[in-house]
């Protein structure tokens, strides 16, 4: 449904921001949500992103040189852990905070929509005294310190499921809407997957991926277990082993005259996932609502690195509606590579445990997700009344650090 929106520059032509960026799984969503809202209006874009290189890459893949997309790089870090690096991130901090203010100042966006993550706060903050509509994007589980310290700050948080709402007890407002998925993930079959990878269409398909940089200690576990992955018969694997391992996954399967093609990476996941029936995964929440969107089966091996293990916590939604079986990586114990194997032969030689976990209703994978979301959006814009841009908010100055600098500070030293 397309509602009918105005805005008060550039002619009617709707400015909408986006915050965030860092990692694909920051990235993707928002674009995917600003190209449903081009589609249905006129629309231009600021995208205020991290510095790292990621950012303006997958900006640019996506839009390409389209004069209507500005991109806004903030030297912003995140929460420090230690005290001790408190200090940076406050120089940090400052610097994005009056980076994001001349840019609002200058050219004011009729909605913020931040996808979670640091560098979603300089720009949410700025809007927020700026009374600008602003909006969040939550896909985990469990929300990260960032997006508590933002969910208060917005008028809407949108998370993927609905066990996340209990965790945002002082948001304003919370959607269960889904995560949105690049239309690919929709659109991909089986037939384009086999066909891109140069797939046997005969065999089955087990991908196993680490995500963009491989995964050394899944790749060790696939290593060591290729023997006991040979007997599995009528299977082919395709392997995302990260470019330092390619060459010793290749040469292990090749020994064991497994059907194997190993890349170091694919930018067609899409049809990476069309074209498979079981899936070795790390759990972010970007990747599993894609998985959840091709409903394929999958072993999830959650990221052990992260303090608040964001990515178990989000494996437990897949597994608590058997879509997913989780095993610890096996950095954090070699019992954990012996579960992994176990797992994968039992799934690829038993075919009832397999059907079992596939048996689904889409319940976790809302395919319009971004619809939802962008729905949302423009009926609040509608029913907005008209805004007038504000000055620096009262009691700061060009060179003080805004108070919700002085709240982050205190959110990462707790």
């Amino acid at each position: 449904m397309t509602r009918s929106v105005s805005s008060t520059r550039s002619g009617g032509r709707l400015h909408v921001a986006f915050a965030g960026g860092g990692t694909g799984g920051h990235l993707y969503p928002m674009l995917t949500l600003a190209g449903d809202l081009r589609r249905r209006v006129g629309t231009r874009f600021t995208f205020f992103t991290t510095d790292r290189a990621i950012d303006e890459r997958i900006i640019r893949a996506t839009f390409g040189d389209d004069e209507s997309i500005r991109i806004v790089s903030q030297p912003v870090r995140p929460l420090p852990a230690r005290v001790g690096a408190i200090l940076p991130f406050w120089r940090s901090w400052r610097s994005a905070i009056r980076l994001c203010r001349a840019s609002i100042n200058d050219d004011k966006p009729d909605l913020i929509v931040g996808s979670g993550g640091f560098g979603s706060a300089p720009p949410i903050v700025v809007g927020r005294r700026r009374e600008i509509p602003m909006a969040l994007l939550n896909p985990d589980a469990v929300p990260g310190k960032a997006n508590r310290f933002l969910a208060r700050r917005v008028d809407v948080v949108y998370v993927q499921w609905s066990v996340t709402q209990g965790h945002l007890a002082s948001a304003r407002e919370t959607i269960v809407s889904g995560c949105p998925v690049r239309p690919a993930f929709v659109d991909a079959d089986r037939g384009a997957g086999v066909e891109r990878f140069n797939l046997d269409p005969d065999r089955r398909t087990l991908l196993i991926t680490g995500a963009s940089q491989g995964a050394r200690s899944i790749n060790d576990a696939i290593v060591d277990g290729a023997e006991r992955i040979a007997v599995c018969e009528g299977w082919q694997i395709l392997h995302l082993a990260g470019r330092d391992d390619v060459e010793r996954v290749r040469s292990a399967y090749q020994k064991q005259n497994v059907h194997a093609s190993v890349l170091d990476y694919t930018d067609h996941m899409p049809e990476a996932l069309a074209a498979a029936d079981l899936i070795v995964s790390r759990a972010g929440a970007s990747t599993l609502a894609e998985i959840a969107t091709a409903n394929v089966p999958a072993i999830l091996v959650p990221y052990p690195y992260h303090r608040d293990r964001h990515q178990y916590h989000n494996a437990r939604v897949l597994e608590s509606v058997g879509l997913a079986r989780i095993v610890d990586d096996p950095v954090l114990g070699p019992e954990n590579a012996t579960r992994l194997i176990d797992g994968l032969v039992e799934l690829m030689t038993t075919e009832l445990a397999r059907i079992s976990m596939i048996q689904q209703d889409f319940a976790l994978s809302n395919r319009d997700a971004a619809g939802i979301i962008v729905d949302d959006l423009l009926r609040r814009l509608a029913d907005s009344t008209a805004r007038t841009s504000a000055g620096p908010a009262r009691g700061h100055s060009g060179n003080q650090l805004p108070r919700d600098g002085v709240a982050c500070a205190r959110v990462a030293a707790n």
